[in-house]
């Protein structure tokens, strides 16, 4: 997963053998919080230090020989230039470039949901964990939604790398080689009932592969609100899931089959209490059936608070990103 934050001049690269990258920039009148960030013109020929690699397996590593496009985004930089929030790129001895520390962690940048071309922002979003997970007025049940993965259950992911692409690059010493490159898109969950939809946009706290579910947030896009899972506010009825791994649009999502869920008092059971797994990236589902769910009754015993329900989605692209994780 590249790091969503911006590379300043403090930061520190490696080559892939430890030699270290002595980072510049041409940028002369913006920093981020408060640093200089390196941009895209500066890393080529940037000179490396103390690399260890034996004479006899090809010599040390001097300098940056090659920096692919993709080690920035279209929509990150300013005044003109593009700065670097991975490094993909080659040393003047074949080795890779290894991003270590981008030197500060207060400013991040938004992927583009759906590979649009929205300004980027320099904010990251912060969330407020107990508020997240508040009860709100009326709300009768909160929905945790799950994703099928085999014979087990995890938390929906906040970012998907479905799309691989060869990414040709330039070189300081001018010789074009290519890179496979694979890109990012923010996830999405739609919920309707009663006629309306809502777009929640996934966010994560863990890492973006295997993220804990207590980790997993959703945020209304309508007005930003952030909650641990999505407030229901009635006693029954059935609610439409679509998970999307882009933004889609109105006419989008008519193309696609919503996973349907139906709040019945006297049939649906409930998780027995949230915080039992939301330290786990994931658990098997027959488990889970078995210790932790209950009874509309014996979830709402002694408690006026909303009742905690898991809703399962397939998602067969996670499956296969899973295995490529677990192998």
């Amino acid at each position: 997963m590249p790091k969503p934050y911006i590379l300043v001049t403090n930061g520190v690269v490696q080559c892939e053998h430890g030699g270290t990258v002595v980072l510049k920039s041409t940028v002369t009148n913006h920093v981020v919080g408060g640093k200089i960030p390196v941009d895209m013109e500066s890393l080529p020929g940037s000179k490396i230090e103390g690399c260890p690699h034996r004479k006899s397996d090809g010599g040390h590593c001097t300098a940056v020989a090659s920096v692919s496009s993709a080690s920035t985004e279209t929509n990150v930089g300013w005044g003109g230039k593009h700065y670097v929030v991975r490094t993909i790129g080659k040393s003047d001895k074949g080795g890779a470039l290894v991003l270590v520390d981008t030197g500060q962690y207060n400013h991040t940048m938004n992927r583009p949901g759906g590979g649009s071309g929205d300004q980027a922002t320099l904010d990251v979003i912060a969330i407020d964990p107990e508020k997240a997970a508040e009860p709100l007025p009326n709300e009768t049940c909160r929905f945790h939604p799950l994703r099928v993965s085999g014979e087990k259950l995890r938390p929906l992911r906040a970012y998907r790398n479905f799309g691989v692409y060869t990414d040709y690059h330039w070189a300081h010493t001018n010789v074009h080689t290519s890179d496979r490159v694979v890109t990012y898109t923010d996830a999405y969950l739609y919920v309707t009932f009663g006629g309306q939809t809502d777009e929640w946009r996934i966010l994560s706290l863990g890492d973006p592969y295997k993220p804990a579910m207590g980790q997993v947030f959703y945020q209304r896009t309508k007005d930003g609100a952030v909650f641990t899972g999505i407030p229901f506010f009635k006693s029954e009825g059935t609610v439409s899931f679509l998970y999307a791994n882009v933004k889609l649009s109105e006419a989008d999502r008519g193309k696609f089959e919503p996973t349907e869920f139906t709040v019945d008092p006297a049939a649906s059971t409930y998780l027995n209490d949230y915080g039992e797994i939301s330290k786990m990236v994931s658990i098997e589902a027959k488990a889970l059936k078995k210790q932790h769910l209950i009874t509309a009754d014996e979830a709402r015993e002694g408690s006026d608070k909303a009742v905690t329900t898991i809703v399962t989605l397939e998602d067969p692209i996670g499956e296969v990103e899973d295995l490529y994780d677990d192998y």
